[in-house]
């Protein structure tokens, strides 16, 4: 399978704001992150250090809670400026899991989703996916 991450984010995010719509947060919350680590993924693999033979290596196939902290700053600088600032920031994602789509209802608080959904947000643009987010 030929990985397309940044058609993933872009689906992704479709898909979580329509649940988000829905009232279904916590679903709308782990498609968050799915998108934000798509977008990033979207990125690094178009950097010789983070791929080999048009795959992302092993190393940064982590979700987003963790491949953020493992975004490499020098390699990002050129070809998403945006990402580095956002990166340098802080993680938007570190109380995020995708271990939480086994949780029960009311796991993910409206704050949180409300943060994630605006990390995302903002990544897609930084990540040169603009053309996805909507409003």
């Amino acid at each position: 399978m030929k990985e397309k991450y940044d058609e993933a984010a872009q689906r992704h995010w479709r898909d979580a704001e329509w649940l988000r719509g829905e009232k279904r947060t916590e679903n709308a919350d782990q498609l968050y992150g799915l998108a934000a680590e798509c977008a990033v993924k979207a990125v690094l693999s178009k950097l010789p250090g983070c791929s080999s033979g048009g795959e992302l290596a092993s190393g940064y196939k982590k979700h987003i809670d963790e491949l953020w902290d493992r975004i490499p700053l020098q390699s990002v600088t050129k070809l998403a400026p945006t990402l580095q600032l956002l990166v340098q920031a802080g993680n938007p994602f570190q109380d995020w899991r995708v271990g939480q789509r086994y949780a029960g209802d009311g796991c993910v608080s409206c704050s949180s989703v409300t943060s994630h959904r605006q990390a995302t947000k903002r990544l897609l643009g930084a990540c040169g996916l603009s053309g996805s987010r909507g409003t």
